[in-house]
């Protein structure tokens, strides 16, 4: 619980941050077509831990984002994996998709909710795996940065 309200946490931080971005709300270039907002983190597994560590995700992740998916909650995912380019580089990117800067801010204020739905509803031998999979989740990565992107049309 403690790590995912860090996600949270970080989710939220983009979220607050996203308003005060001019980009964000331009819509005076007749050339731009603002469409769907990401939310992109960017990850860097440790030597020998980047097959373990989408084992995690499969597990866990996506099993997640899938349901959120289904429920509206997200418009879509990707995780991409790339080899990195230097010691500070990363291997892994997430990216979530929502429609819009008030969908993202929908999800963020029922993932509170959604993740007391889920305690309620999980078994304690869910829990209690679940729950170790993501402490070991920090012994296979590092989290190197994020980003809120929004994606844009440009019409010719």
């Amino acid at each position: 619980m403690k790590n995912t309200l860090k996600l949270g946490v970080f989710i939220l931080g983009l979220m607050l941050l996203a308003p005060s971005l001019s980009w964000s709300q331009n819509t005076d270039d007749p050339k731009l077509q603002p469409s769907s907002v990401w939310v992109i983190e960017y990850i860097r597994t440790t030597d020998g831990s980047t097959g373990e560590y989408l084992d995690y995700l499969a597990k866990y992740y996506v099993t997640n984002l899938e349901a959120a998916k289904t429920e509206g909650r997200v418009k879509d995912y990707k995780i991409i994996t790339s080899m990195p380019g230097n010691d500070d580089d990363w291997d892994v990117m997430i990216m979530i998709e929502h429609k819009d800067f008030a969908a993202l801010e929908k999800a963020q204020a029922n993932f509170a909710k959604w993740m007391e739905e889920r305690e309620k509803t999980e078994s304690k031998e869910d829990k209690e795996a679940r729950e170790k999979a993501v402490g070991s989740r920090f012994e296979l990565r590092t989290i190197m940065g994020g980003k809120l992107a929004r994606e844009v049309t440009i019409k010719p």
